[in-house]
Formats: structure tokens, sequence, C-alpha cells
């Protein structure tokens, strides 16, 4: 974490001085306060908030960095009880009798400062600690009477299913920041980091890092409560409150114009003998499943969320061996998931990860070996490879065997591309704009590809 330099020492002559400039005659002559210290502002203008480092005498010298006020008439007064951390000011209320920062989370609260890690790859709990305990930054209020409260964060408990750490957690030196407090002291709003089974960009959630959203902690009630957001947003930013709270500013990047559908499938989904659709969508990771009409329309969709982040691929298959068809979609930065059919049109997401490769995308159901139950074969892009993951006729999946393709593979299909009986695949690569043929072995292996060149950027075959 990058400390602010202190400044120099502050000699007397210069805490208050006039500005030069000349000021209309309508209007009071503006005063510029030379404090050392401008995080945050009174509103009547007698005093301001802000960090000093102390013990700073080189730029190796150990130091620590200690919330001030400055009053006129009174001075400078050390606020102590807690060390500044990872946020980035301290902001006071109008009187200067509450103040709110970011400080050290002396207190572990909720365990949030040390916890076991997730292997990214497999989702498996890695049991090794990290040491020396980091201790990261949490938002704290203080007032005279209470002195420095640790303002809480989102909940955090342990997922029963992945074992994974879900809710309020950590990203770099923070668990939350404190941006700001209302005028009337009782407000302090900012963005703290909320852990889901995977993170934002769909890897698996390992409790270290998460989603960003905006927080207000009621000092009055000790209360701490997440703002509303755009649905799918995964970052959003509570900065600058109002007097009394009501009003919060920030940003939000959701983008909530267009789902940006990335890949369909076609089934009988509820066995009326007509066919329906589900589609997977990148920007709201959202599985849509519409169910066909005779007449050739569909009716208006219905959302699944699979939680696994940025949605890729879709197939429509019997995983499970109940003659219903299921789901599998593909995602993020290492998974897929099953949604198991119920047969009348609708689908419960699988609580199980299945972990292909890296960023995978297009995905092809079929038989790869000689036994009676489906199997997955996924392209995962940024590995350049495909995996085939054989099939248990349960709804789960063994471990991926993955065979090198072309670079950036985009599409998948399967068939029977010579006179054997193995089901062989093809595999269209984006950056090498080229085809892979992999010849099937029987046994869920497949041959060395063998490449063709195509037309400029395939992205499907």
């Amino acid at each position: 974490m990058a400390h602010r330099r202190a400044p120099r020492p502050l000699a007397p002559t210069l805490l208050l001085a006039m500005l030069s400039v000349a000021a209309p005659a309508a209007l009071a002559q503006p005063k510029f306060i030379v404090t050392g210290l401008s995080d945050d502002l009174a509103s009547g203008g007698n005093g301001v908030s802000g960090l000093y480092s102390i013990g700073l005498n080189d730029a190796n010298s150990s130091f620590s960095t200690v919330p001030l006020i400055w009053q006129r008439g009174v001075g400078f007064t050390l606020v102590p009880g807690a060390q500044f951390r990872g946020g980035t000011k301290v902001s006071c209320s109008s009187d200067l009798s509450a103040l709110a920062m970011t400080a050290e989370n002396i207190e572990n609260w909720e365990g949030l400062n040390c916890f076991a890690g997730y292997d990214t790859m497999t989702g498996a709990l890695n049991p090794a600690l990290p040491m020396p305990c980091p201790v990261p930054g949490i938002a704290h209020r203080w007032t005279s009477g209470t002195g420095w409260i640790n303002t809480g964060s989102f909940p955090r408990f342990p997922d029963p299913i992945t074992g994974r750490f879900l809710g309020g957690t950590k990203c770099d030196s923070t668990i939350n920041s404190a941006n700001d407090l209302s005028a009337d002291g009782r407000y302090v709003i900012g963005s703290g980091y909320f852990a889901r089974a995977t993170t934002s960009t769909g890897g698996i959630s390992f409790g270290f890092c998460g989603d960003f959203f905006p927080f207000r902690y009621d000092g009055l009630t000790d209360t701490f409560e997440p703002l509303a957001v755009q649905p799918g947003t995964t970052t959003s930013r509570a900065d600058r409150v109002n007097a009394d709270g009501s009003v919060i500013t920030g940003y939000d990047l959701a983008n909530t114009p267009a789902d940006q559908p990335t890949a369909i499938a076609s089934g009988d989904f509820n066995a009326d003998g007509v066919l329906d659709l589900a589609v997977s969508n990148l920007d709201t990771i959202r599985v849509a499943v519409l169910l066909g009409n005779p007449d050739g329309t569909f009716q208006t969709a219905t959302q699944y969320a699979p939680e696994i982040g940025e949605l890729r691929g879709i197939a429509a298959a019997d995983v499970n061996g109940d003659t219903i068809v299921d789901l599998v979609v593909t995602g993020g930065t290492f998974q897929a998931k099953v949604l198991l059919g119920a047969g009348d049109g609708t689908f419960t997401v699988s609580s199980s990860f299945i972990f292909p490769g890296s960023q995978p995308g297009a995905i092809a159901i079929g038989r790869m070996n000689a036994d009676a139950f489906d199997d997955l074969v996924i392209a995962n892009s940024t590995a350049g490879t495909v995996a085939v993951l054989l099939g248990t006729g349960t709804g789960s999946f063994g471990s991926a065997t993955s065979f090198a393709v072309g670079m950036t593979p985009s599409g998948v299909a399967l068939g029977q591309f010579n006179a054997g009986t193995a089901v062989d695949v093809a595999v269209s690569n984006e950056c090498s704009n080229s085809v892979s043929v992999l010849l099937g072995n029987g046994n869920g292996t497949l041959q060395t590809a063998v490449n063709y060149a195509v037309g400029s950027n395939p992205s499907g075959v």
C-alpha cells in the first residue's frame, strides 16, 4: 500500500493566511487556511480533518498515519485509536463531532483478516493460511463518546455446498472503504467487496475479492446496509452523501441495454412435441428459456442464473438419464454448469461446478466413448484446447482431458468424419483462421488435430 508522505513541519506563522486575490466588494474575502490537512472541511469553515504521518524521517523509516482535526482557535487534535489503512481520506461532520475513515481491521470483524483460500482451477480448499496474516482496512466511524467503531461489512458465511466463503471479503488492502460522511455525522457511505460463489470475472471465488458494491452505515442504529444497484452489475461505488444521508451519488457499471446473446440450443423442454429455445447471455449472465408455440412463435423468456460469470456456450441433452432434456452452459474463467430439466419447461441450476479449462466457450454434447452416457466437448478459448469430459449418467462429469487445437477456438461440432464408428470433433479457430479436426478413438480420447486453413476469423463450425 502506498502511504502518503508527511507534510513538512508547520510553521505557526503559516496557519492562517489571506488570499491576495482581490474579491468583489459585495462578497466576503475568502480565507485560505494552511493547516497541512485537507481531506474534508467543516461546513462552517472553522475546521478541517485529514491524515498526518508520524515518525517519517526518511524514505526507509517506519511511521504511522493517523487522523487529525484542526479547529480555529483550538489548533490540532490527534484522534487516537485507529490506524489509517487502504482508504483515501478522513471525512468529517459539519461540526467535527464525527469522523469516518478506512482504518485497520484490528477487531478482525467476522474473521475477515485471515482465512483459507481456494484453488482457482479446481475449487478445492487450500488449507494453508497466508503468513503473516495480513491486516486489511475497513470503514470506521468516530465520535468523542464512542471512539472508533468498526462499521462492519457485508455478511460473510461459508457456502454449504462448495465450502467457499461468500459475502463480505477483502481485495487488495481493504474490505470496504469509507468514502464520505453525512454532514450530520450519522451516515458513513462507501463501497465494499462481496464474494459470490464466483468472482465478477467468473473465476472461482476464493475469499479474496468478489464484486464491488456500495453501502450505507447508520451510526445511530449501528446497521450496515447495501444500496440498491442495477440488475447484473458487478461494480458500483458510493462516493458522496448529502447532509442527512438521503441522497447518495456514485457510479454503477451495469450494462443494462443489451443481453448480448452468445449461443443457442433447442429441444423439447416441456414434452409437448414443440421445440423450445435456450439462449446464453453474456452481459446479464443469465440463461433465457423460451417455450415454443405450435404456430412457430415463442413465449416470454424465463431467466436462470448459473452463477458462473459471463456465459459463452450452451447445449441441450439428457445428461442424467431421466429422459428429460437438460442444459449445460459454459462461462466465466474456468466453469460450466448443468441446469436439470423438470419436464415442464422449467430448470434447476445444479450446485456443482464443472471445470473444463481456461475460458470455456463453445460446447457440444455426444457419446465419446462406448458407454450409454452423454459426454461434453468444450472449447477453451484462452488455452487453445478442446476438452472432453466423460459423463456418468447422473448429471455429473469426470475430469477434463484436453487436446491442443488452434488459437482461440470458437466453435465445436461432432460427427463421423471418416469411415470409423467413433465420434470425431471439429473446432473452428478464430485467431488461427483454421479448423481443427480431431478423429475420435472411441474411448473418450482424440487423435492429434489436423488443421485446415479457412477464411478469416471463423466464429463457428
